[in-house]
């Protein structure tokens, strides 16, 4: 199957992932499975019951060292935009 070929359930949506078809990306308590805490498969999400990359309390990944959202910070936007100590001499 390539990607332009994707079956289409008969409530008008991916059939992987609808919930009324069951389909083998929707857990029994009707969430995607990746995301679902009752399964236990949960792996994303962290035990605050939080997206675990955007968990201030867990350190995710998205949270920069001010305690915000990484890209959405304006003092690591404005660090990375500051210039260097030592810039890079170039050789003649």
């Amino acid at each position: 199957m390539n990607h332009a070929e994707v079956d289409i359930c008969e409530h008008g949506r991916r059939q992987a992932q609808c919930r009324q078809c069951t389909g083998k990306y929707v857990c029994v308590h009707g969430a995607r499975i990746a995301q679902c805490t009752k399964c236990g498969n949960g792996a994303g999400i962290c035990p605050c019951g939080r997206r675990r990359y955007s968990c201030v309390t867990c350190g995710g990944g998205s949270i920069c060292v001010h305690k915000r959202r990484r890209y959405l910070c304006r003092l690591c936007k404005a660090e990375a935009a500051a210039p260097s100590d030592n810039p890079e001499v170039p050789d003649p």
